[in-house]
């Protein structure tokens, strides 16, 4: 409950917004550019994440304008390793996320 309530003293103030984008993107390069390479060349792998795919990832947080949009993309790319379809999919998952949080 205490996550929910720290998303919603986030929701109107730009400060904690931009703190959750920063925070996103630092995870997100530690993950790329630590964790993904570390296990690619353990693995003789090749990566998946691209060039392309990390600006679409970076594209769909700049259109994050609530937290719990945030918290929506970092559960599918940070912790299922997965991209949205559109940000049509985000946003539903954050409406959820929000009217879960309201009710």
């Amino acid at each position: 409950m205490s996550n929910t309530l720290a998303l919603l003293q986030a929701f109107g103030d730009p400060a904690s917004i931009e703190a959750l984008k920063k925070d996103f993107r630092d995870n997100f390069d530690k993950m790329w550019k630590g964790t993904e390479a570390k296990y690619c060349a353990e693995n003789k792998r090749a990566p998946v994440m691209t060039t392309e795919m990390a600006a679409e990832v970076m594209r769909y947080l700049d259109m994050c304008a609530t937290p719990f949009h945030i918290k929506v993309l970092t559960e599918m790319v940070l912790t299922n390793c997965q991209l949205p379809n559109s940000y049509k999919d985000l946003d539903g998952e954050a409406q959820k996320l929000m009217t879960k949080a309201l009710t």
